[in-house]
């Protein structure tokens, strides 16, 4: 058997200027929705958005969200949002005329909200990305995983105890 990610690029481009403004967009997830590449869905929002130096990046990230929701539930009427394809959208620079950088972590999809990841103001990273990958790396088992792992085990041992009780009774 061999695991594909699906929807998935390592190698496409997931980096994007976003207009004329002084600020990009990092893309994590899915690399399209619906018949739609990320790269397209961004040259339509600014196109669509019409985004300028004069933009507020909050005003512009809950566009943006706004903008991909419209799309993914055109693209994915039918589904419950769990099953709707997961994206980490982080949109970094400066609003209009003010000297302080802003990240804003953006979820459209599933959680469809966008969060100041600089809300008190102090300078740090912000990782964009599957968060399964990352609890591999570091702890060598992510949470679902674990999780069915801890299942499987507990139905070997409730087999193993029940195959016991009948091998007794029979004793």
């Amino acid at each position: 058997t061999e695991y594909l990610p699906v929807n998935q690029l390592p190698n496409a481009t997931k980096l994007f200027r976003l207009g004329d403004l002084p600020a990009g967009l990092l893309f994590a997830g899915n690399s399209r929705i619906g018949d739609q590449s990320i790269r397209a869905l961004v040259e339509n929002c600014v196109e669509q958005l019409q985004l300028n130096t004069n933009t507020d990046l909050l005003k512009t990230a809950d566009q943006l969200l706004d903008f991909l929701n419209d799309k993914i539930s055109k693209a994915y009427p039918d589904d419950h949002k769990e099953n709707r394809p997961s994206m980490d959208i982080i949109l970094s620079g400066y609003s209009k005329d003010s000297w302080k950088p802003e990240i804003l972590r953006i979820k459209p999809g599933i959680d469809e909200k966008v969060t100041n990841e600089l809300e008190n103001e102090d300078l740090k990273i912000s990782f964009g990305g599957q968060y399964d990958v990352i609890e591999r790396v570091v702890h060598g088992i992510d949470f679902d995983n674990f999780y069915k792992l801890n299942l499987k085990h507990e139905n070997i041992l409730l087999n193993y105890h029940k195959s016991l009780q009948e091998w007794l009774k029979k004793e």
